[in-house]
């Protein structure tokens, strides 16, 4: 429903992933927000006298950004979860706020 805020995990079962598909999309989205900007409070716990949050905003971006194709890259998540690597940073350059659950609904599926 428009406006309905979406528990990750209820929106990853509605995808009808396997469990590996829904830890790579769980990743996607935790790597998302963090190269949006929107850090969780639980990373900031963790970074909190180790590394700055810029540092975690650009170690996503990198993720992102990078063109190896090993596992656990960029490019090999989205092939596991057939979406769209040119959608998703797309959504990154606009700086997306908000539910990534709700922008993978809309735009890329």
């Amino acid at each position: 429903m428009p406006g309905e805020k979406l528990n990750q995990n209820s929106f990853l079962d509605s995808l009808g992933y396997c469990p590996e598909q829904k830890l790579l999309a769980a990743f996607l989205m935790r790597n998302f927000n963090d190269a949006i900007g929107n850090i969780s409070w639980n990373a900031k716990k963790l970074i909190h006298g180790h590394e700055s949050a810029v540092s975690v905003v650009a170690s996503a971006r990198r993720w992102f950004y990078s063109q190896e194709t090993g596992p656990y890259t960029f490019i090999n998540t989205c092939e596991r979860l057939d979406i769209s690597p040119k959608t998703i940073l797309e959504l990154i350059k606009k700086k997306k706020q908000g539910n990534f659950a709700i922008f993978w609904q809309m735009e890329l599926i």
